[in-house]
């Protein structure tokens, strides 16, 4: 059912970028594609066709053609008005899990409390982080709970017990979140934690759907640590960074003492180290698109789970354009954007942030599975209690979610 719901969803956004097109035309008569493309081949300026993973995500997204020449936009977003939820967004063309895992650069030891972070030069500093109360404060990584046997029962042992250090995170973490936000990090925490246990008393193999709520945390847990670098250095030391003079230097904080000292090359203790970060960021992009193109009733709740850290990523590893020159945000925010655009139209009938919601029809998809319906209800709960349904449920789906992520009502 739900799949056949997809391949509405598809035709509904295409119908809806059509209809725009031809409001916007019957408003100010500017060239829709076809006629900007006629215009074009009569010029002698026929643009080509893109093949499909060149194609811009838009074109994608609407199943449109996309023509476009090299460093130049594509007809349909030229043509596009300032009004287009995408134009903001720009036009976007390639594989986004190249770009985006490719734009994060390698930080050998991230998640421990020494490791290194490059400058664009391809020079190295290493970080040295350390808490007065390190096993409080420190996220351990999950490699650090991994059995010398490996079974499904040792996995999911680990796993359990990695997610079990997000609750209070604002213990850990010195009040970094909204109230809000600290809610709905442990509901995401207890729906992973129950897929879990369902997984436990079945015996069924750990797939990428039913972990991928745990990678997600471990990702926000990396990127943390980047945010707390940030967060912890005077606006001034940033320049470090890139001044090749600098040596080392260290910060006394509240928590935790930082020290940075420049390497011209890779220690060898940080010679087997693999690029976590990357993977993880990567993975949570991969699975997300798999359940969003072959959706399941089940996989809701976990779809929205996954595009709430998500987000709370994304603000972590923003700082690292004062950093990095290589970074860039753009591409992560436009990813979530559609996401959660696909996201709405496939289940804006049974997702609980919304004004008003009917969870029967979610139960009638759900069918005899019940526990879908007990994950979105955690989510329905905060959504009501912290006054988001009347601030936030009236907004455009990707709007209210962010502001509902980030404990914000206010737009």
């Amino acid at each position: 059912m739900l799949q056949r719901h997809d391949a509405m969803t598809k035709r509904s956004l295409k119908w809806r970028y059509k209809e725009y097109k031809s409001t916007k035309l019957e408003g100010n008569g500017t060239a829709t594609g076809e006629a900007s493309r006629s215009d074009n081949a009569a010029d002698g300026q026929s643009l080509p066709r893109l093949s499909w993973k060149e194609a811009c995500l838009r074109c994608k997204e609407l199943e449109l053609d996309c023509y476009a020449c090299v460093g130049q936009a594509c007809i349909a977003c030229q043509s596009a008005g300032g009004e287009d939820e995408y134009y903001r967004h720009g036009c976007l063309r390639g594989d986004l899990l190249d770009i985006i895992s490719s734009r994060i650069p390698d930080m050998p030891g991230l998640g421990s409390d020494e490791w290194l972070f490059p400058t664009a030069s391809g020079a190295f500093f290493e970080i040295r982080m350390k808490y007065p109360d390190d096993e409080r404060r420190r996220i351990r990584d999950l490699d650090e709970f991994v059995a010398t046997e490996d079974t499904i029962a040792t996995r999911i042992q680990a796993i359990t017990t990695f997610i079990q250090q997000f609750r209070n995170i604002n213990n850990r973490w010195t009040n970094c979140y909204e109230l809000t936000t600290v809610k709905i990090i442990e509901a995401c925490v207890s729906i992973q934690q129950m897929m879990l246990e369902e997984s436990r008393q079945s015996w069924s193999p750990l797939g990428d759907r039913n972990t991928i709520i745990a990678t997600s945390l471990r990702a926000l847990a990396l990127a943390h640590e980047i945010f707390e670098l940030d967060g912890n250095l005077p606006w001034r030391m940033k320049d470090v960074f890139h001044q090749s003079s600098f040596r080392s230097k260290k910060l006394e904080c509240d928590a935790p003492t930082i020290t940075i000292s420049r390497v011209k090359k890779v220690p060898k203790r940080f010679d087997s180290k693999e690029r976590k970060l990357p993977a993880l960021v990567r993975e949570m992009h991969r699975v997300t698109q798999k359940m969003l193109l072959r959706p399941q009733a089940k996989d809701l709740p976990t779809i929205l789970c996954v595009l709430c850290i998500m987000k709370l990523v994304q603000n972590c590893l923003e700082p690292m354009n004062d950093f990095f020159d290589a970074f860039c945000a753009k591409e992560f925010k436009t990813a979530w954007f559609s996401y959660c655009l696909v996201f709405h139209e496939m289940a804006r009938d049974y997702h609980p942030l919304v004004y008003h919601w009917d969870k029967s029809n979610y139960e009638e998809l759900a069918g005899e599975d019940s526990m879908p319906v007990t994950y979105f209800k955690s989510f329905r709960t905060i959504w009501v209690e912290d006054d988001f349904a009347e601030g936030c449920g009236h907004m455009l789906f990707h709007r209210g979610l962010e502001n509902f992520i980030m404990g914000d009502i206010i737009d």
